[in-house]
């Protein structure tokens, strides 16, 4: 049995209608994914809870998975692990029957993170020796962004979305119109 194999560019015009065809579908998607997202939040909000409700679901059943394979090398610790994994499960089961409910718990997560990571980064720039205002103004910038995703998820969530889809079309058309047409003349004299 042969297996297919794709063509190797043999000289640089080729590679770069190669490069040029793969960026510009990269810059398409984007700007498809942009539009689908300011269109319908909603679907963002209910894949990215679907998405990680999977990952939850398959976490669990991977960690009951090796806790069972390691039975004999960890001990009564694989019950630990197989109640782990049963509960990453159960929670992978409920995110994915309530996908908006998933992705609140994704953005609250991300607030509690941020605040952890604001007061971190607030304490490291006043006791380092000497104190850092930028490290003062990035800590209580992550920290005001924590407490936002923190007490107001949903609508913190729908902003982020929002922003990221205006991004995502700004950057694809920014690709499209930047990208050169035809291979640089440098790139011709080179080969």
């Amino acid at each position: 049995m042969t297996v297919p194999t794709l063509p190797v560019p043999t000289n640089n015009a080729q590679l770069f209608a190669i490069v040029r065809a793969a960026v510009i579908i990269v810059a398409i998607v984007a700007i498809v994914f942009g539009v689908i997202a300011l269109v319908w939040p909603g679907v963002v909000i209910t894949t990215i809870g679907v998405l990680f409700g999977i990952f939850l679901l398959i976490s669990g059943v991977s960690r009951i998975a090796r806790s069972i394979a390691l039975r004999d090398a960890i001990g009564r610790w694989f019950f630990v692990g197989i109640v782990v994994g049963a509960l990453v499960a159960i929670a992978g089961i409920l995110t994915i029957s309530n996908p908006a409910g998933g992705a609140t718990f994704i953005a609250i997560v991300i607030g509690i993170g941020w605040i952890l990571g604001g007061a971190t980064d607030i304490v490291a720039s006043t006791r380092s020796g000497r104190v850092s205002g930028w490290g003062i103004a990035g800590g209580a910038i992550s920290l005001l962004a924590g407490f936002a995703f923190l007490f107001a998820p949903a609508l913190v969530g729908s902003a982020f979305i929002a922003f990221a889809a205006v991004l995502l079309i700004v950057v694809g058309v920014g690709v499209l119109l930047a990208f050169p047409r035809t291979m640089p003349d440098a790139a011709l004299e080179s080969k």
